[in-house]
């Protein structure tokens, strides 16, 4: 795994749990994704796209 993609597969995962979670306890969005959240999951996939070359199949269909 590249250092871009672990990083950014790390912010990812932080943000996912700071918005179920809170951070000790405090804060959090219940569940409901942050637009920062969203941001980081963009993050990882353009960094995917990149490193295989082209588009990523996101499951999503045309």
């Amino acid at each position: 795994m590249t250092t871009k993609l672990e990083a950014a597969a790390r912010k990812l995962a932080n943000a996912v749990e700071h918005d179920m979670n809170g951070t000790m306890g405090k804060g959090g969005n219940g569940g409901l994704l942050s637009d920062s959240t969203l941001r980081a999951a963009h993050e990882v996939h353009a960094i995917l796209n990149r490193e295989k070359g082209g588009r990523a199949n996101d499951g999503q269909t045309a």
